[in-house]
This record gives C-alpha cells, sequence and structure tokens, in this order.
C-alpha cells in the first residue's frame, strides 16, 4: 500500500483541469477492490474523492474509488484499450459468464 500511497501523494499535487490523465490515474490507484490490504485508507480516499468532484470527474470514477464496483464495458474498454481480438474470450469463473468478440 505504500507505494500507492506515494504515487497517489505525487498525483494529488497536479493540475487534474490541465491533465485529466492524472485523475484518471488516480482513480485506477485508489480504485477500491474490497481488500483491506490493498485499499488506500479512509483519510487519502477522501482526498482523493474531493479532487475528482472539484474536477468534474465522471461519476463513475468516484464510485470507484468509493466503493467495490465491477468495471461495465466502456470502461474496460478505457482501462485496457482495444476490443478482444475476433474470437477470443473473456470467461468470468465466478458467475459462469463469457464475453466473445
Amino acid at each position: 500500500m505504500g507505494t500507492s500511497v506515494n504515487w497517489l501523494t505525487q498525483i494529488l499535487t497536479v493540475d487534474w483541469q490541465k491533465t485529466p490523465h492524472a485523475g484518471f490515474a488516480a482513480t485506477l490507484i485508489a480504485r477500491m477492490s474490497g481488500d483491506r490490504a490493498r485499499d488506500i485508507d479512509e483519510s487519502m480516499r477522501e482526498q482523493i474523492i474531493a479532487k475528482l468532484k472539484l474536477g468534474k470527474a465522471p461519476s463513475s470514477w468516484i464510485e470507484m474509488v468509493g466503493q467495490v464496483k465491477e468495471l461495465d464495458e466502456k470502461e474496460e474498454q478505457q482501462i485496457f484499450g482495444e476490443a478482444l481480438p475476433p474470437g477470443l474470450k473473456l470467461i468470468n469463473k465466478e458467475n459462469n459468464e463469457t464475453r466473445c468478440n
């Protein structure tokens, strides 16, 4: 957790209005996982959420930092880039769901 807090401390010094990717990076680093060993402390979380709100970030970003949230297809594409190649399948073992391209 120490490394993520160091990165977030640095990202908090950037003007997110001028560098919107900084807010997105902070969102991904601070994203709540539900695992106390991996999640940042509440104080840092509140700072990130406040700065996201100040910068008028998408509500989905604020939700990712404030609560455990599964990514929707649009968010996955933004984070991971291009769609899967045709024929490649992702399988969610918990829900027995398959997504194809």
